[in-house]
């Protein structure tokens, strides 16, 4: 599948919206919305260290910096992530089925113009 909207990019934040264009915009409404800012929360809620930050003194260090942690902000970071994931999980399930729509679509009916790629009134 290939739409000029990806820009020869292939990741989801880029696809799904050419395909589900429901969910475009769904990503920038999460406080995390890209997975390089997910890994960052992960990284902190587990050794409650911030950016730039190291464990110099291993796993005692880091399970003291964690349990410094306020718990507030580790309930916070925790809820982000849930949203980020289930967001994610959400959108490869509609990527799929987009995909599973428009391999069904007789080849002939690339010229319909019915709406996005992929797309169906139905279910």
């Amino acid at each position: 599948v290939a739409d000029p909207s990806f820009r020869g990019r292939t990741s989801l934040k880029v696809v799904l919206p050419a395909l589900c264009p429901e969910y475009a915009g769904r990503y920038k409404q999460l406080e995390i919305s890209d997975g390089g800012q997910a890994v960052a929360a992960f990284y902190r809620l587990a050794t409650g260290l911030g950016p730039g930050e190291f464990a110099v003194a291993g796993a005692a260090g880091s399970a003291a910096a964690a349990s410094a942690m306020d718990e507030a902000e580790r309930l916070r970071l925790r809820e982000c992530l849930l949203r980020y994931c289930e967001l994610d999980t959400l959108a490869m399930v509609e990527l799929h089925r987009a995909l599973h729509r428009l391999a069904q679509r007789p080849p002939d009916s690339d010229s319909d113009s019915d709406g996005p790629p992929g797309r169906a009134d139905s279910d």
